[in-house]
């Protein structure tokens, strides 16, 4: 398996988006869970299929001057950093990359599982360019990888409230302490005063932690782009009503979504920006 080729960070897109913007490819996740994430990151699942070791991250690097144009030509109002890797493994890069995002008039939208802590000098420059931070969460991390991520998103909640959301990744656990623990952290997010994200998980029958899903509750996942049904299955939404996509539901600062069911261009909520 090779590395990723160190490329210069721009904008790039699939059938899904165009908006992406990566200060890093790989994520150290897949060498901590076999399969990435879960055991079902479709990252890793896509650099594996290209012959690209996805557990070894490698930083893209900064050219500002073709960034700006490029921010400047295309389209959309927001863009989505960290895609193809977790930019929590290149801050410095990923700050900058929000503040030019912001100037060209585009809402900065990072998602990560915060494996690096960002420093108080840096989560005050996201701020002050109002991004968007997403952080995931699962009942499947450690205790130590919840405190990091729980501690970066009320780090930033105390400087940029709006600028927060728990971005959940559910699951039917047959697992009875992991569904507690899952159950837990969704009423911890809804007593907050974030955004709440929940993302159904898409996994195999092959997967690692196949054996604490609770099988008979999942169903085939159906492509938002093809709308045909692929190899991974899904349970859908679970702490909310099905049809929830159907509308946007607002609580003051709150905002309860699915993800997942359309395509982001599609997408009524484009990220929790609109």
């Amino acid at each position: 398996m090779r590395k990723y080729k160190q490329l210069t960070i721009q904008i790039s897109g699939n059938r899904k988006t165009s908006n992406a913007i990566d200060t890093v490819r790989g994520c150290t996740g897949a060498a901590i869970r076999k399969g990435g994430c879960y055991g079902s990151c479709y990252a890793n699942k896509m650099a594996t299929m290209s012959g690209v070791d996805f557990s070894k991250p490698v930083r893209n690097v900064l050219d500002e001057a073709k960034l700006k144009k490029q921010l400047a030509n295309n389209e959309n109002t927001w863009m989505r950093i960290g895609v193809a890797g977790d930019p929590s493994l290149n801050w410095k890069d990923t700050v900058r990359v929000c503040e030019m995002s912001r100037r060209a008039g585009k809402v900065p939208v990072l998602m990560t599982k915060a494996w690096v802590k960002p420093t108080d000098k840096m989560l005050k420059r996201l701020a002050k360019c109002k991004t968007q931070l997403q952080i995931s969460i699962s009942a499947l991390d450690t205790k130590k990888e919840l405190d990091r991520r729980l501690t970066t998103l009320a780090g930033y909640g105390s400087l940029y409230m709006k600028g927060c959301t728990f971005k959940i990744t559910t699951a039917p656990f047959s697992d009875p302490k992991i569904k507690h623990k899952q159950d837990d952290l969704m009423a911890l997010a809804k007593a907050s005063k974030y955004k709440v994200m929940e993302l159904p998980l898409r996994t195999f029958q092959t997967s690692p932690y196949a054996d604490k899903i609770a099988w008979n509750v999942m169903r085939k996942h159906v492509s938002p782009i093809t709308g045909k049904e692929d190899n991974q299955w899904t349970a859908g939404m679970l702490y909310e009503p099905k049809n929830f996509i159907k509308k946007l539901h607002r609580n003051k600062a709150r905002t309860y979504f699915l993800c997942d069911e359309v395509t982001c261009s599609e997408c009524e909520h484009a990220c929790l920006t609109k």
